[in-house]
């Protein structure tokens, strides 16, 4: 089986979030890998199908330092979020 190489890539930084010790560097480019998307009409970066990954990537960090739900701790951006998805 093979896989894209943007697999390998997103695995390489998952493990370097491990490995170095620049651990908000490999977590930021790990983010940013797994978000951004390319489509012919919006071109590449965070595009509308990258919403609900992005929200997903929130999701975890505010767990992790809020210990609470993204929409419990941000009402009110939630619905503006999920309404600009794709």
């Amino acid at each position: 089986m093979s896989y894209p190489s943007g697999y390998l890539l997103k695995l390489e930084y998952a493990l370097r979030c491990f490995l170095e010790r620049d651990f908000p560097y490999w977590a930021y480019k790990l983010a940013r890998e797994y978000v951004e998307g390319y489509e012919p009409r919006y071109g590449s970066g965070l595009i509308p199908k990258s919403v609900p990954m992005l929200l997903e990537v929130a999701e975890f960090w505010c767990q992790h330092y809020f210990g609470q739900p993204l929409g419990q701790k941000f009402p009110q951006a939630l619905p503006l979020l999920e309404r600009s998805g794709g």
